[in-house]
């Protein structure tokens, strides 16, 4: 099994379900540096960048809504 971040990298690229924690991990590293270190390329980054964007609306609407299960006020700092 991989690495927390290689996870979260398979997740964005696959574009599954991800967690708070794996979408700010994700989200303040420099793009150049996750096609290096994942070897993807620039369709995947792009998928990925879009996911991540994705994710972090839908996290949100979920602190909204009383539907879903809701992340913490803390872990939506992180995406802020």
């Amino acid at each position: 099994m991989g690495t927390d971040l290689e996870l979260a990298v398979l997740k964005a690229i696959t574009r599954q379900p991800m967690r708070v924690a794996e979408v700010a991990m994700l989200k303040d590293m420099p793009t150049s540096e996750i096609m290096v270190e994942h070897e993807l390329d620039l369709i995947q980054i792009q998928t990925l960048s879009a996911h991540l964007r994705h994710e972090i609306q839908r996290h949100k609407m979920s602190s909204i809504s009383s539907a879903h299960q809701h992340p913490t006020d803390e872990e939506l700092e992180k995406l802020l």
